[in-house]
């Protein structure tokens, strides 16, 4: 799965905002490849990475007075160019549509049905507006955090309906239609699933990373790879998590356990480095903090709290804190 490029791309773009000097340009270059290539793997990521850029170039022009070179502001500008062009060409050159997401329209609209705000919508407007959808009303399913419209069956209704490249928009449309007409209920599950999310410290909550192959027949993971990938197959089967060595090597357990600790520690560390005025370090703790909770949000409140969304994020806390650690012991060395 694509979600560790995530972390990687939040940490390639700190390292490039923040800089006091510049590095190397093969350096820049392996950075700058880092953040696009991040966006890519996944539209969340894009999302995620354009507000963390901004709080960045606050920070440094704010907290660090360091300023904003006309070379850095033309940098972030034409990353973020480059991390939106390249999967709206991809998308428009392989379904004929410049969309970030081909597939946002059935994600949005499959939270929608799990909330059952779908087919709230759907019950009033069907007779006045007919949609496709409408037509399988009674087959959609308010399940909290299920993706029933997108998984359940053979083949679900998404595939049935060509939700997932949605050619006309119509599922998109109809997805802003229903939070349009329910702007309080669609915040709730957004703030909801958000939190959700964000206090989902176990690895194996919805079992994501346990071994798929239970399932009713023809319905689980490892029967949608045969059916629809089948060169795939071998590759899944011989997986650790299918073996079970990941839940052998670092058990949800001690996973809940560091990563509460590695906020904790994140704030700790925040609060030292503000109470000592040092604004380098309390930048960057606070830079990574930000960028944990914002990946969590867009995440969560976009399409739903899945495990492994606040998995690809947590590391970055453990991450922060040894940073802290070393930048702390370069000091004291260096006074020494």
């Amino acid at each position: 799965m694509p979600d560790v490029f995530g972390g990687l791309g939040i940490i390639a773009l700190v390292a490039v905002l923040l800089a006091r000097s510049q590095p190397p340009l093969w350096q820049r270059m392996i950075l700058y490849a880092m953040v696009v290539f991040s966006g890519m793997s996944s539209t969340a990521n894009v999302l995620t990475l354009v507000p963390i850029a901004l709080f960045c170039l606050l920070i440094r022009r704010v907290w660090l007075e360091l300023g904003v070179p006309i070379r850095l502001l033309i940098t972030t500008v034409t990353l973020t160019a480059v991390t939106l062009a390249l999967p709206i060409a991809w998308n428009f050159a392989k379904f004929g549509k410049p969309s970030l997401n081909v597939a946002s329209g059935a994600l949005l609209f499959s939270k929608l049905v799990d909330a059952g705000l779908a087919q709230r919508y759907l019950a009033e407007k069907c007779s006045i507006s007919p949609h496709p959808i409408c037509e399988h009303l009674n087959k959609l399913v308010s399940v909290p955090s299920s993706q029933s419209f997108l998984w359940d069956g053979s083949p679900p209704l998404a595939s049935q309906l060509n939700a997932w490249r949605d050619p006309d928009n119509s599922f998109k449309e109809l997805a802003y239609d229903i939070l349009r007409t329910y702007p309080v209920e669609a915040l709730k599950l957004a703030l909801n699933d958000t939190f959700h999310l964000f206090t989902a410290l176990t690895l194996d909550f919805n079992d994501e990373l346990k071994p798929y192959g239970n399932g009713e027949p023809g319905n689980s993971v490892r029967d949608k790879i045969e059916q629809y990938h089948r060169v795939g197959i071998n590759a899944f089967d011989s997986a650790r998590q299918q073996n079970g060595a990941l839940e052998q090597f670092y058990p949800s357990i001690l996973y809940a356990i560091t990563t509460l600790g590695s906020y904790v520690g994140l704030v700790f560390v925040s609060a030292i480095s503000l109470l000592r005025r040092n604004r380098e370090r309390s930048a960057t703790a606070i830079i990574f903090l930000f960028s944990t909770l914002i990946g969590v949000a867009i995440h969560g409140g976009l399409v739903g709290p899945f495990a492994r969304y606040h998995v690809k994020l947590s590391w970055l806390a453990s991450f922060a804190i040894t940073l802290w650690v070393l930048q702390t012991a370069s000091s004291r060395a260096s006074r020494t």
